[in-house]
């Protein structure tokens, strides 16, 4: 599917899709929030995946998993962002 599909960015959401793409040896608390090399797209991130946030015992352990999200998403639409901007500067 990615070959067809030839995404821009991929986005693991939890450990489990990480794994499914790096290996089950891969550790999402090792690489959470950064851009890794992958032959899937040109971006691959790893963040938590809505559903643990919401099973996380611990409120503070929820708040803080929640802003790591949002933080990896904005990352991810930044990057995107000026992927398009510099691809556009090419193509004029």
């Amino acid at each position: 599917e990615f070959a067809v599909l030839k995404p821009e960015v991929v986005v693991c959401l939890g450990a489990t899709a990480a794994q499914a793409l790096f290996g089950s040896q891969f550790r999402m608390t090792q690489h959470r929030g950064e851009f890794l090399e992958s032959p899937w797209s040109e971006l691959t991130l790893v963040t938590h995946h809505p559903s643990a946030i919401l099973r996380s015992p611990e409120h503070q352990d929820r708040v803080r998993k929640r802003e790591e999200l949002i933080d990896d998403l904005h990352l991810v639409a930044k990057k995107l962002g000026a992927l398009h901007r510099s691809s556009r500067a090419a193509a004029h």
